[in-house]
This record gives C-alpha cells, sequence and structure tokens, in this order.
C-alpha cells in the first residue's frame, strides 16, 4: 500500500483467488467530494508490492517476477522486465529517478523507466530480499537469515555497512527515519528495533529494541508479529501495527509510546503516511497467522484512513518541519481478498468500513477516535494516583487481574452506531460502557433529568442494581468497569478481588460503597499493571472533561412481560455523578436500544467526536 507524494491518493494491492491488482483512490473529504476509485491494473499473479513515481505514474510487482509501470491517467502497464523470482519489495528514489527491487532471487535491480533499455544495473545479496527502504541517497536492505546491508545507492559495488538484526527471529517490516538519521525494524516475535547509520560506538550505544504488541489473557502471554512501520514525514515519530489488530504510536527519541488506537477488526497487514502528515492509511486483512483454519473465521478485509491530531506529534514538539518530507512515498504489502472502490472518508477516523459485501459510509461517528490525549480509563488506586490504558485492551487487562474469568467475557471495542457496524459486535452483549465529552448542553439535559427523577420517581427499576456514586474525582473509568461487572452475569473467580468488593458492596448505601472505592487496597496494583500494558511507560498528564457512563439490562418489576412469561427488562444507566440509577426505558435489543440512546442523548448534545464505546459480552474468539 501506498500514499501519493503530490496528490491525496492511495495505492492498494489486492489479491483473492479470482484476481490480483492494484487500484489506486483518490481520499475525499468529510463534507466535500467523495473517495473515487481512479484506476485498476489487472496482474496475472497476486502483487506484493507497490509504489508511486510521481502523481501519475507507479510501479507493482509480484509473484510472476514482472516489474510493471503504471499510467495512472490512462490505465496502461508497461513491463519494464523482470526478476528471476518473486519481487517481494521496492521503492522509488527521487533524487536518482530509479525504481529499486528486491526479490527472492537475492538480487537487487534498478530501474529507469525513461530509458530504452529500463534495467540499469543488477546486485546480488546473499540471501533472500524480504523489505527495503531508503531515504535520501542510504538503502536498508533486509534479508532472510536476519541479514541487513545499507547502500550508498550511489556506490552500489559494495554495501557501506553490514549488520546482523538486533532481533532474534524473521523481519517482518522496515522504515527509514525521514531525518536520515537510521531505521526501525520488525519482527514476528513482537520486537521492534531503532537502529542508526552512524557507525561510531557513541551512536551504536543509542539503538534499542523493545517488545510491544503483546498481551497476557488468561496468564497465557500472546505475542503477535509485527507486520507494518511507518514514520511520520514531519514529527519523526512513528506508527507500528501487528497481527493483534492494533496501531501504536511512538517517540522514538525519549523511549515512550505517543497513543495506541482501539483494537481493530482484522490484523493490520500495512501502514502508509500521506505526504503532509495529516492522515494514516491502514490496510487491514487476515495475514494468515493461523492458515487456512484462520481464513474460515477472519472478517472482511478494508483499508481504513484516519485524520490525524496532534497524538503524532512528541510531547512539547517546538522544532521545525522536516525539510525533506520523505524520500520514497511509503509502500508496504497489503494481501486482501475484495475491497470495495469507494471510499468516503469520516473526519473522525476512517474512510470506509467493509463488512458483509456493504461499504458503511453513513456519516455517524465510529466510536473508535480516542480522547485528545490517550485512550483514557480514568481509575484510581488507593493513594489517588490516576492511570490511563487502552479501551478494551485495558479493560480486558484490569477486568482479569480483577477477577473476571476473560475466557468467557470480554470487552470489546464497538466500531459504529450504525447497523451493520453494530452487528460486528459479539453477542449477546451484557453491558456497554461509553466515554463521552462533558458538554454544557449534556449537564443541562443531566440535570433536568435528575429533577424529573426525584419529582415522578422510577417505578419500574429494580432496586437490587448495584450503583456506587463517585466521591474520588477522575475515578469514572473504575467505577464504570464495576458498575458493568457488578450488575451482568459474568463469571467471577472466587476470592478474587472483584467478588470480594461486589460482597462487601451488598447491604451498604451508595454512599458508602463509594467510602469503600476509597480505602480498599483490592484494586491498587491492578490499575497501574492494566494501564501500563507492560509495553510502555503511562503519561500522567489528564484531560478531565471527558467522562465514563454504563448501560446495563435488569428485569423490571412492574409492567409487561416477555413473550415467554418472564419479567420484561429495562435499560438502566450507571453513572456515578447522578443521583442514582436512571432508567432508560424498554429494553427488546440491549445493543441496539443503548445505540438510539447514545445517538439521541449524547451525539444529538455534543459536537465533539471523542467518544468511545465498548461492550461487554462473549467477545472475539482467541
Amino acid at each position: 500500500m501506498g500514499y501519493g507524494i503530490f496528490i491525496d491518493a492511495l495505492l492498494t494491492t489486492v489479491t483473492d483467488e479470482y484476481k490480483q491488482s492494484v487500484r489506486l483512490y483518490e481520499v475525499g473529504e468529510k463534507g466535500g467530494k467523495e473517495s473515487e476509485a481512479r484506476a485498476k491494473f489487472d496482474h496475472r499473479a497476486p502483487v506484493l508490492a507497490c509504489c508511486f513515481s510521481d502523481a501519475t505514474h507507479a510501479f507493482s510487482g509480484g509473484l510472476d517476477t514482472s516489474v510493471r509501470e503504471l499510467d495512472l491517467g490512462t490505465e496502461n502497464m508497461r513491463n519494464l522486465g523482470a526478476h528471476n523470482d518473486s519481487i517481494s519489495t521496492m521503492a522509488y528514489s527521487r533524487d536518482s529517478n530509479v525504481l529499486i527491487t528486491g526479490s527472492w532471487d537475492r538480487t537487487l535491480r534498478f530501474w529507469d523507466s525513461r530509458a530504452n533499455s529500463p534495467q540499469q544495473s543488477s546486485h546480488e545479496t546473499p540471501e533472500r530480499v524480504y523489505q527495503l527502504d531508503l531515504v535520501n541517497n542510504t538503502l536498508v536492505v533486509a534479508m532472510a537469515s536476519r541479514l541487513f546491508h545499507i547502500y550508498d545507492i550511489r556506490k552500489m559495488d559494495t554495501p557501506a555497512q553490514q549488520r546482523e538484526s538486533s532481533l532474534k527471529f524473521m523481519t517482518r517490516s522496515l522504515a527509514c527515519m525521514p531525518d536520515g538519521q537510521g531505521y526501525a525494524t520488525a519482527s514476528v516475535e513482537g520486537r521492534i528495533a531503532v537502529e542508526y547509520f552512524d557507525p561510531s560506538p557513541a551512536a551504536q550505544e543509542k539503538k534499542y529494541a523493545f517488545k510491544c504488541h503483546r498481551q497476557t489473557i488468561d496468564d497465557v502471554d500472546h505475542v503477535w508479529p509485527v507486520n507494518a512501520l511507518a514514520f511520520h514525514p514531519t514529527y519523526n515519530t512513528f506508527a507500528s501495527a501487528g497481527s493483534d489488530a492494533t496501531v501504536s504510536i511512538w517517540d522514538h527519541k525519549v523511549k515512550k509510546r505517543l497513543r495506541q488506537y482501539p483494537k481493530f477488526p482484522n490484523p493490520i497487514s500495512s501502514l502508509a503516511f500521506n505526504c503532509e502528515g495529516t492522515k494514516l492509511a491502514i490496510g487491514i486483512s487476515y495475514t494468515w497467522d493461523d492458515g487456512e483454519a484462520g481464513l474460515k473465521t477472519a472478517e472482511r478485509p478494508m483499508v481504513l484512513v484516519k485524520k490525524l491530531g496532534d497524538e503524532i506529534k512528541p510531547k512539547g514538539w517546538t522544532g521545525s518541519v522536516i525539510a525533506r518530507a520523505i524520500a520514497s512515498t511509503a509502500c508496504f504489502n497489503l494481501h486482501v481478498y475484495e475491497l470495495t472502490p469507494t471510499l468516503k472518508e469520516r473526519l473522525d477516523l476512517w474512510c470506509g468500513v467493509e463488512t458483509n459485501n456493504k461499504l458503511c459510509t453513513q456519516p455517524a461517528l465510529s466510536f473508535r477516535l480516542p480522547p485528545s490525549r490517550d485512550n483514557v480509563n480514568q481509575s484510581l488506586d488507593s493513594t489517588g494516583k490516576q492511570s490511563r490504558g487502552k479501551t478494551d485492551a485495558v479493560l480486558n487487562s484490569w477486568a482479569s487481574n480483577a477477577g473476571l474469568v476473560t475466557a468467557r467475557a470480554q470487552f470489546e471495542d464497538v466500531y459504529g452506531l450504525d447497523t451493520d457496524l453494530l452487528a460486528m459486535v459479539h453477542q449477546p452483549v451484557k453491558a456497554v460502557v461509553l466515554l463521552f465529552p462533558i458538554t454544557d448542553a449534556l449537564e443541562a439535559k443531566r440535570k433536568a433529568e435528575d429533577q424529573r427523577i426525584k419529582e415522578l420517581g422510577q417505578p419500574w427499576l429494580d432496586p437490587t442494581v448495584l450503583w456506587i456514586k463517585q466521591t474520588i474525582p477522575n475515578a469514572c473509568g473504575t467505577i464504570g468497569l464495576l458498575h458493568a461487572l457488578a450488575n451482568s452475569d459474568v463469571t467471577i473467580l472466587p476470592e478474587s478481588p472483584l467478588a470480594q468488593f461486589i460482597a462487601e458492596c451488598k447491604g451498604k448505601t451508595p454512599e458508602e460503597r463509594a467510602e469503600h472505592l476509597e480505602t480498599t487496597p483490592l484494586f491498587a496494583n491492578i490499575h497501574a499493571e492494566a494501564a501500563s500494558c507492560g509495553q510502555t511507560e503511562v503519561p500522567t498528564d489528564l484531560n478531565t472533561d471527558l467522562h465514563f457512563t454504563c448501560f446495563v439490562r435488569a428485569p423490571t418489576i412492574l409492567g409487561d412481560h416477555d413473550p415467554d412469561g418472564s419479567p420484561g427488562h429495562r435499560i438502566i444507566e450507571l453513572d456515578g455523578r447522578r443521583d442514582g440509577p436512571v432508567d432508560k426505558g424498554d429494553c427488546e435489543d440491549f445493543l441496539t436500544d443503548v445505540a438510539r440512546i447514545i445517538k439521541e442523548t449524547y451525539l444529538a448534545n455534543s459536537s465533539s467526536m471523542q467518544f468511545s464505546v465498548i461492550a461487554l459480552g462473549p467477545g472475539p474468539k482467541i
């Protein structure tokens, strides 16, 4: 997948059993021109690599060994030549006006499409070429057997440096820093290494590697391949993506993660920033980590385009824009089975989501955009220290450590409130946690509703619903979790912190429960562990204009019964800032009804896009 240099265009490869092609999309804007499929180039075999050379030309290569030039205006293709084996990677040097291709035939080849004989040179490598990238005149080549060569492309007779990977397993992805100082590489073992070109001992002391794209579930460590890396052209931060279906943003200078976006529905195979660094294209598709068996249960692939905010900037950024945006447009492999040719960008997060042969382009919020500084799980330990985490990953980590049996119930991100996206959530949903921005309109609506409840009461409300009054600042995340877990028929381990806390809260008033939450040591260690998830230091600054609330399903004590004769159910909102539980009405389809309430109550009274919705249910199969 490549993002355009001079135009806001996206180049993708599409492969399935029946068709192999490269497709060009012009990315639109919310409220303006829709995204359009501009060109399509059919190939004889799966395409493994593609890249732009300028606004009107691109190149491709793959299993059929041929190198092709693509005229994006006329949709004509020209065969420049071929390797002796599959082409695995390529990049274009605008300084030298040459295309560089790498192949499993153990060669690097240079091509000039303007020449009568396009192939300019061929250079042998000791192993199969997996990845390559370049910045200015420096070319980095990653090969099998963990070998790396670094070249000056003006002097290709011999590599300037020969290195062995700092990582122990096969190289999966590679990207050069746009400031020309070094590169990052990642492997199948869930690690990233940051390397520097300067061979001096002082410079080499700065290189390091770290664990990432990992998660502990039910005391089992899950380690996923890191499939893609991409450096931001301005800020020199970089994005990583893996088979764990997450994207993280890293500041390699200070060795910290700036952001992890909520989990996507499938593994991520490719990433690319646009030239201005204002958007990030994310290629989502099954990556064959589980063989053919995994393909049968994989969800449909998609390409999403995220509009970026300040989360991509290093902390305290005051520097000027890097003069050279990027030497060669980011280009990564994207293996998908079908891609709908129409993409419509949503301002909040992405262009389009394709499910069940339909493209969901309804202009509703997708609820995958985290808060302005980080995904927030506002929680408290016994000392009053605040911590933040990463939506479903953090919630599941916290809940599992607290005593939830996550093999039977998990928290899962909700991708949007339209019907197609709600259908992606695993059923039955037992509770919904909402993170929303506090606005004056919402506060006025809340106060009016509380006053109406005081006057009219709530005759259908189940009095056994466990509700905790929030008396601790910024504890709404913890209270939202407790409300969801304590009022759902999920399996909780006996004698666990969660089981003990729920038992100790029974028979107490909401205020007594709040006091107990302030003083209990049960959750002290769990907050810190969940917030960090073992990958990077957690920032300490909080943006507290965001708040958690929770929706649960409870039996009605009056009124109608369900068709089977059992009591009907009501939707109950549990917000620690309120005067008590709030009866939101009859419940027919819990998730659909909660989505309607969120639209009517929260979206209608906010112009912000800083929403996240998380469902508690059986969760995806692991």
